[in-house]
């Protein structure tokens, strides 16, 4: 396979002596300026070997290929080509690619509506509920997208985030999204969760807590 890019003056014919089985423009400022006859070693034009108005993109790929190649341009212009043998070749398209809209370059990061935070202790009563989100305000679902709990207690304890329709009277009174355990350090939970319509989001503990970090993000849909 050889590529070729020539500098062609308007009008002028210019002869390559390269053989072939295909022929393929790659590029040309002139939309249907170029002119291409495919020959045989004697500089005769062999069976529907001449191509006139030719355009970026086209190729040729005659029966029993090519000895030789005479390109004229109607205009003064650098044409680019490619001879090729078998299979080799190119899908190439000329030209400029525009996108429409607004492009994003980098990413956004984690998008979400509501957060909730506090450090120290948030649930200072065993097994009273601290809400986080009201039930009345979930009428299509939320979407928790990152949860993270730490506790502490004066025993072997812990705290839980919880999705129910009501407080909650104990750590397994309804759907346990995240679960933090005395002492064990942070809980995270970041893989996206969806809370049904009609469900709050609460925090409670079995014992009194006396530490720890709660943070919640999530939409309301």
């Amino acid at each position: 396979m050889r590529t070729i890019s020539e500098a062609f003056v308007a009008g002028v014919k210019q002869e390559f002596f390269i053989p072939g089985n295909r022929l393929e423009i790659l590029s040309c400022s002139g939309a249907g300026t170029v002119t291409v006859s495919l020959q045989n070693a004697n500089g005769v034009e062999i069976t529907n070997g001449l191509a006139t108005g030719v355009e970026a993109g086209t190729y040729m790929v005659p029966d029993g290929g090519f000895k030789r190649v005479a390109i004229t341009s109607s205009t003064s212009q650098t044409v680019k080509f490619l001879i090729s043998y078998g299979e080799s070749g190119t899908r190439s398209v000329a030209g400029t690619v525009q996108v429409a809209g607004t492009v994003k370059t980098q990413a956004t990061g984690l998008q979400y509506t509501g957060s909730y935070a506090a450090v120290g202790a948030t649930l200072p009563t065993a097994n009273t509920a601290v809400m986080v989100v009201n039930p009345t305000l979930n009428v299509a679902g939320i979407t928790v997208h990152l949860s993270q709990l730490q506790h502490t207690d004066a025993g072997a304890g812990l705290a839980v985030l919880i999705a129910k329709a009501s407080a909650p009277a104990s750590v397994t009174d309804g759907d346990v999204l995240n679960i933090a355990v005395n002492g064990a350090g942070v809980s995270t939970v970041q893989t996206p969760l969806f809370v049904p319509a009609g469900k709050g989001l609460y925090l409670i503990a079995n014992l009194i807590e006396t530490g720890g970090v709660k943070n919640v993000l999530y939409s309301i849909l």
